[in-house]
């Protein structure tokens, strides 16, 4: 994960996402208030990788379920709108425990947070 600080944007700083075209880095804009929060969130989404494959792996559609919800959560808390979105596709799949829609959204969800490149605004 790549972090920078920018000076003022105006444009809601704490949910500005979008993936830019040239390099597959995902660019996320988060209030520079939550600077020193950041670092330890993305920590927690690597480590949690492994937790995934293994869950599908077994059929544990409880627990890919419970973490779509608490990745959901947290990351829209932070501005992280897409990996948000992702966890609560990867929620619902859990639930009516669709293995390939599964697989595909562990895919992209790995894919999305190894490649998150945080700007910190200020407002």
């Amino acid at each position: 994960m790549n972090q920078t600080s920018h000076g003022t944007d105006k444009s809601s700083p704490q949910i500005s996402e979008h993936a830019s075209s040239n390099s597959h880095q995902n660019i996320v804009k988060v209030d520079e208030m939550l600077k020193d929060l950041i670092p330890d969130f993305m920590s927690r989404r690597n480590q949690e990788l492994q937790d995934l494959d293994t869950w599908s792996e077994s059929s544990n559609f409880i627990a890919l379920a419970q973490y779509g919800h608490k990745l959901k959560g947290s990351s829209l808390n932070y501005g992280f709108n897409h990996l948000g979105g992702l966890a609560a596709h990867l929620e619902l799949a859990a639930r009516s425990e669709n293995q390939k829609e599964i697989q595909d959204l562990i895919k992209e969800i790995k894919e999305h947070i190894r490649n998150i490149q945080v700007v910190f605004v200020s407002e």
